[in-house]
């Protein structure tokens, strides 16, 4: 890894690499600090396909966090949130076969964490469901719940026992995809 200082008469022939930093200072303060060269060009946000005829998924900050989760199995899939710490990490899930009468689902870790949001139906005649207080569970069952292809689910560690859900189903959905399923 090197550090870079940048200067206006700096060589344009320099290579910055993705392992490399930036050096910045906050503003208001004069802090130093270091940015990744990754983050200022989005290097290793490649979605992460879930393994063809898995049929569970755990996920995990290191390898599917804060990047695009691509759901194309055939048969129902199981995806596991990691519990909640308030990490600010982001799990984005993008539907890409769509689910079938068994419903494929998304759950909470652990019986204390709950999810927080809405989902919303695209497609003519299709409802917005909200979760309730106890809510844990996301039922994909490419029907009435919803799970069509284009589907994308987004969750957000935002507190100890609190993961954001928001939801964009590309079907139209006609009963909540929310329920309480794990103790």
């Amino acid at each position: 890894m090197s550090v870079y200082s940048w200067h206006e008469n700096a060589s344009s022939s320099t290579t910055v690499g993705d392992t490399d930093m930036i050096p910045l200072y906050v503003a208001g303060t004069g802090a130093p600090t270091k940015l990744p060269y990754s983050v200022l060009t989005g290097a290793g946000k490649t979605p992460v396909n879930a393994t063809a005829g898995a049929t569970a998924l755990a996920l995990t900050a290191a390898t599917h966090g804060n990047r695009t989760v691509t759901l194309n199995n055939t048969a129902p899939i199981a995806v596991t949130l990691p519990s909640s710490s308030g990490s600010g990490v982001l799990f984005k899930l993008l539907v890409q076969v769509s689910a079938t009468a068994t419903a494929s689902t998304i759950k909470v870790a652990n019986g204390t964490d709950i999810m927080q949001g809405v989902t919303v139906g695209t497609s003519t005649n299709a409802g917005a469901f909200a979760t309730t207080a106890t809510s844990d569970t996301v039922s994909l069952n490419g029907g009435s719940t919803g799970g069509t292809i284009g589907t994308i689910y987004e969750f957000e560690d935002v507190k100890t026992g609190f993961w954001r859900v928001n939801g964009w189903d590309s079907s139209a959905i006609t009963a909540t995809p929310y329920s309480a399923t794990v103790s």
